[in-house]
């Protein structure tokens, strides 16, 4: 069973296989694999490691390469 929660305009979802996914505007944005079931504290805490490390240290041009 899935379940999900809305936080700082995302949707972080937990999967039956624990499976985590956070995503923006309809788009999948970051996915992780984890081996337990989560807390709505901790899916937050994976949303708040997305936009606040992993996102602001994408290098713009790198990331348009990816896309062609």
């Amino acid at each position: 069973m899935n379940r999900e929660i809305k936080y700082r305009d995302c949707i972080v979802s937990q999967a039956s296989n624990n499976h985590v996914m956070v995503c923006k505007d309809g788009e999948m944005v970051f996915h992780a694999e984890v081996d337990k079931k989560l807390t709505d504290e901790e899916l937050k805490g994976n949303v708040d490691f997305y936009l606040d490390i992993l996102l602001p240290s994408i290098d713009e041009s790198e990331a348009e390469n990816v896309k062609d």
